[in-house]
This record gives structure tokens, sequence and C-alpha cells, in this order.
């Protein structure tokens, strides 16, 4: 696996292996991974198991233009931010909305440290934040795509939510420190049954200003100032994958 090849499929030049390992740097890599690669569940679509191996990843995300799900998201992430020397390890979460994977399985995260402190930092959850998190400070607010988001602490464990306008807060999911490893999910789905892992089509980027989704049938394309939403026939998503979100499939 290329370092270089990495940086070359999020848009970045090798001038980055030189900034500081510090918060601007790890949220610029942040950003620019979420507006470069889609979550997209495009194997579980047509009830195919990925393969969680990195170098699997690497060549779906990497060689083949590809997106994933959290499991590949984060997990090349976490390579990615493990060779720029950041201290980061994979965290299960427990996901509150199971649209899109069933209950069974548990959310994959990432927790970053620096100057002495635990970041959450996360690019494999679909429309997120699009910055590291300092776990601790339940006072500070991210704001994104009119979203605000923020965590809160009790006792040893930690929830991420998320508030749309004036209107009530959600839980995203919650999470502890609990450090794991590939193999405590690299066969997550070995078990699964087909129908366990049948979900809508769900294919996201985000943007600068704002985001586009593929969700089963629908693609809304969302700006600052700009919101528009129509159907999409089953002839013609492989079309809007390629043109929307550079996925040939």
């Amino acid at each position: 696996m290329n370092i270089n090849e990495i940086l070359e499929r999020l848009n970045l030049n090798d001038s980055i292996l030189k900034e500081p390992k510090n918060l601007k740097t790890l949220n610029l890599l942040i950003r620019t991974f979420l507006q470069e690669i889609p979550y997209e569940n495009l194997d579980f679509f047509h009830k195919e198991i990925p393969s969680f191996h990195l170098s699997s990843v690497y060549e779906k995300i990497v060689e083949n233009n590809r997106g994933g799900i959290c499991y590949e998201l984060n997990t090349l992430f976490a390579y990615l931010l493990n060779e720029l020397d950041f201290d980061v390890y994979m965290i299960f979460c427990k996901i509150k909305d199971t649209t899109y994977i069933s209950a069974s399985f548990p959310h994959l995260a990432l927790i970053v440290k620096l100057n002495n402190k635990n970041y959450l930092v996360d690019v494999g959850f679909g429309q997120n934040v699009r910055e590291a998190l300092d776990i601790h400070n339940d006072k500070y607010l991210a704001v994104y795509e009119d979203i605000e988001y923020y965590i809160k602490e009790n006792k040893s464990t930690f929830s991420l939510y998320s508030c749309y306008r004036d209107d009530k807060e959600k839980e995203s999911y919650s999470f502890d420190l609990t450090k794991v490893s590939l193999p405590d999910y690299e066969n997550i789905f070995s078990h699964a049954k087909k129908d366990d892992t049948t979900v809508s089509l769900l294919v996201s980027k985000a943007s600068k200003e704002g985001r586009v989704t593929l969700n089963d049938s629908f693609l809304s394309i969302k700006t600052k100032d700009l919101k528009r939403k129509w159907e999409v026939s089953c002839e013609n998503k492989y079309e809007v994958l390629r043109d929307y979100f550079n996925i040939h499939v």
C-alpha cells in the first residue's frame, strides 16, 4: 500500500506529510476524506459481504475508486492517520438508527489522542460531523448542514447527539473507550443470513457547502442555497453513481 496513492485519492499532495500533527491538520484530513470518498453500501445492496482486511479495503477504495461502510472507511482512515504519526485506535459504537445496518452490528469509529485529549473521529457514518470532537467537552457545538453535533458524557460512556435547527435532539450512537481491532470485526457478517444484510441503497458524499445523496430511488442535492430531490429509475441508478459519485460498478 502506498501512502501517496491514498493522498492522491483524497486530492491531497505529499506536502501534508510535513504538516504538524495537530487538530487543524486532523480536521483538514477529515473534511477532505468526507468530500472525496462516499459512504456507500452497494455491496450489501447486492447481497455481497465485503472484506474488511486493510489490503481489500485499500483495493476497493483507493484503487477502484469506491466508497464503503464504517468498517471500511474508518479502517482506511485509521491506517492513514497512523502513517501520518497520529495516535489513533478503533472503537465500537452502539447506533440508534438501524435503518441501514441491523442492530446486531456495532458501528466502527475512531479515537485520536492529541495533547492529552481524546477526540472522536468518524468518517464512516454517512451524514455526520466533519471534525474531531473532544469527548470531554460537552459545551462545544459543531455545526454542519444546519445540524448541531455535540457529545454528552455519562461516567465512562459517551454519546454523540445531533439536533437539526429547532428540532428535538437525536442520539446518533453511544460508545466507550474500549479498543477494538480487525479480529473483532473481520468476520462480523460471516454468520448473517442474506436477509439480514438486505438494506436500502444509500450512497452519500459531502460537498463543501452541502451533500449529494442517493437514497434508494431518490437523488437529493443540498447546498447552502439549494435543495433538489428527484426520483431515479432502476436503469439510471448506475449512471447516477457514475456522474455524481464517480463510482463505476
